[in-house]
């Protein structure tokens, strides 16, 4: 029966445009623990959910989750209070380098407009804290500073950059909880890494959790 279950709602979702999804992965845009239904093109920043016990739910998406508005052509956003505003690029009194985002930034180059409107790909400032994410937004790896478009890891600085590390790790930073590490493989870093409001911050293992 739950198989026949799952097949009708993922049927119903393609019909909508949007997609299924019998155990969906943890996301901290949403509350699912049943058949996750994507949002659909009318409605980016909504989804449904089926759970055999509680029945069909409707929710949104928490505020500063990626969306997509179908404006003629795809172009990217941002869910607010569940209405997804679109991202617009920065214009040119943002091309200075400076990192704006609460958080380390999430990469070391960023795209914004010049004065005559002319779309340019800058990098932020050497030194700017940063954190290596991948394309789906996620974490890889341990926060370091940028130098050149890239972030370097504060493991890879020269000794030279005792200042930058300690500025990586200041207190602005240190934002999530203590973690209890529960598997007996030996952690390569002591820090862990979360996110709290669409921003990357860092937190510590708790006492006797070995690391490298």
């Amino acid at each position: 029966m739950g198989k026949i279950t799952a097949s009708i709602l993922c049927f119903l979702a393609g019909a909508i445009g949007s997609c299924c999804a019998a155990n969906p992965a943890y996301s901290p845009w949403h509350h699912c623990k049943g058949h996750y239904i994507t949002p659909g093109p009318k409605s980016p920043c909504a989804y449904y959910c089926y759970n055999l016990i509680t029945g069909w739910s409707h929710g949104t998406l928490g505020d500063g989750a990626p969306c997509t508005l179908s404006m003629g052509r795809h172009t990217a956003g941002q869910c607010i209070r569940g209405v997804c505003i679109e991202i617009s690029p920065p214009w040119y009194a943002t091309c200075d380098g400076v990192y704006r985002g609460r958080g380390y930034a999430p990469s070391c180059h960023y795209t914004c407009r010049d004065r005559l409107g002319q779309r340019k790909r800058k990098n932020y400032f050497y030194g700017t804290p940063c954190l290596n994410t991948d394309k789906l937004g996620n974490p890889f790896g341990a926060a370091g500073i940028c130098k050149n478009g890239r972030c370097i890891e504060h493991d890879d600085l020269e000794v030279a950059h005792t200042g930058a590390t300690r500025k990586v790790f200041s207190s602005k930073y240190h934002k999530c909880q203590l973690k209890q590490h529960l598997t007996k493989n030996i952690l390569s870093d002591c820090l862990h890494y979360c996110r709290r409001s669409g921003a990357w911050y860092y937190g510590l293992y708790k006492d006797y959790s070995i690391c490298q």
